[in-house]
């Protein structure tokens, strides 16, 4: 259930690397916000990667590098609190009769 859509683009211009470089909705970008990131905008990233290894760049990616680090993060911190949540029930049900 943990996903995260990475957009690479050239660092220059923004643009994609697909034959539309636009749609009626907007650019792809904005599109697949739109489709996949509505209700998580957090785990859309726009990866700029240009030939001339600018320092923007060397930014870019370590944005994305401490988003993936957030995102881990979160779905560590939902695992433990389920499993303190599954620890939690068999403790109570050892104070019961019939465990």
């Amino acid at each position: 259930n943990n996903w995260m859509v990475v957009l690479v683009s050239d660092g220059e211009t923004g643009r994609f690397d697909f034959s539309k470089k636009s749609t009626k909705g907007g650019s792809v970008a904005d599109r697949v916000k739109q489709d996949f990131c509505s209700k998580h905008p957090n785990r859309c990233y726009q990866l700029r990667v240009s030939e001339n290894q600018a320092l923007s760049e060397s930014d870019s990616w370590q944005g994305l590098l401490s988003r993936i680090r957030q995102l881990i993060v979160q779905a560590l911190t939902k695992l433990m609190m389920r499993c303190e949540d599954f620890v939690r029930d068999v403790r109570e049900q050892c104070h019961q009769k019939d465990w």
